[in-house]
């Protein structure tokens, strides 16, 4: 299976270069969905804190089928457990099925331990 590399890091953007065009979302394997799982225990657990972190998510084209791996760096605001997603400081919304990979930025790293 084609694997798609997510953009570079930073503010959302839709520059090219920064969204990778695949036919449909990848499906993550076990281990992948073991460590997506463990990180956002993570965020959940700190989100007094605003942890930032970089989140690599599907976009599905509006247009037609398919759609774009695209990464947006922020802090995390907070978690709508209705509608499972992710909310950033930037109103950003994120789908939890959509999330292929998240990183914390490395500030968090040091203070999460």
């Amino acid at each position: 299976a084609v694997r798609p590399v997510c953009g570079p890091r930073g503010p959302r953007s839709h520059h090219p270069g920064d969204a990778r065009l695949m036919d449909s979302q990848v499906e993550l394997t076990e281990d992948e969905k073991a460590i997506l799982d463990g990180r956002l225990r993570m965020i959940l657990e700190m989100l007094d804190e605003r942890p930032e972190v970089s989140i690599c998510y599907f976009e599905p084209d509006a247009k037609k089928a398919g759609g774009a791996y695209v990464t947006i760096t922020g802090h995390v605001k907070t978690f709508d457990e209705i509608s499972k997603m992710l909310i950033l400081e930037d109103e950003a919304a994120i789908s939890l099925e959509s999330i292929l990979k998240i990183e914390f930025c490395p500030q968090q790293i040091g203070e999460s331990i």
